[in-house]
């Protein structure tokens, strides 16, 4: 059955991109302002995919002898921004050339690794005002016609204090990437009387690239991987050589 879903999750894949084609050859056809206008009005263009990213989708096998299996897919990373300019609410970002007080942060500083480095990537951003954060993503989540669970918000809590608020920059905006919300739909099902455990140890998490190696299976990033951590499954798989980067001191 996992097999079969894992078919069907990479053909809602497909169709995504596949209307972002569509949409992209309608665009060319278009005046400049007009075009513009147009694309705003579409869920899927190649420029939407690039901040989309990822497209994630749960299956939830009830143990219940009878019930039919519970298939949604359609979830995207939600924007989050780690821009000078437009820094997410509660973050700060730790500027690599700042020696003192963050050189045991420096990528120069830290143990070398053959494996994924998120550390030597883009560096890393510091969550100063946690709950000035969680807000943000509660109204985002809101927008999208969600309500963020009270049990993801302790995971992504527990997630920040497990790294001292330190994350790399590389895995993005913990809580907003699209299989974070397919937990976060998974867990606030109201069609099942299943409790919370039950709910999570009955679903599969599916998550693959709108960008880059298109339709191919995406593993959870450092983010990811410290938020979904439960009685759930990740059957796309993490990132090799993950690691909690835990710090020693905070901030």
């Amino acid at each position: 059955m996992l097999k079969l879903y894992h078919r069907i999750f990479t053909q809602e894949t497909k169709k995504i991109l596949d209307e972002a084609e569509i949409n992209e050859s309608s665009l060319k056809k278009l005046k400049p302002n007009k075009r513009q206008k147009t694309s705003r009005d579409m869920k899927y263009t190649k420029t939407k995919l690039k901040n989309y990213a990822a497209h994630a989708g749960f299956l939830n096998v009830p143990s219940g002898s009878g019930e039919t299996p519970r298939f949604k897919s359609g979830f995207v990373n939600l924007p989050g921004s780690l821009s000078n300019k437009n820094t997410f609410p509660g973050v700060r970002l730790i500027d690599e050339k700042v020696k003192r007080r963050f050189e045991e942060y420096s990528p120069e500083k830290l143990k070398e690794s053959t494996k994924w480095r998120p550390e030597t990537s883009l560096g890393y951003y510091h969550v100063e005002n946690v709950d000035i954060f969680i807000s943000e993503i509660k109204k985002l989540y809101a927008a999208s016609g969600s309500e963020l669970h009270e049990v993801v918000e302790r995971r992504i809590r527990n997630h920040l204090a497990s790294n001292n608020n330190i994350l790399p920059r590389m895995a993005g905006i913990a809580g907003l990437h699209a299989e974070v919300q397919a937990l976060n739909h998974i867990i606030s099902m109201t069609d099942t009387e299943a409790r919370v455990a039950s709910k999570l140890s009955s679903s599969y998490i599916y998550t693959q690239r709108l960008v880059g190696a298109r339709n191919e299976d995406f593993p959870a990033c450092h983010n990811c991987s410290g938020i979904i951590n439960g009685l759930e499954n990740i059957m796309t798989g993490r990132v090799e050589g993950h690691t909690r980067l835990i710090r020693r001191k905070s901030i």
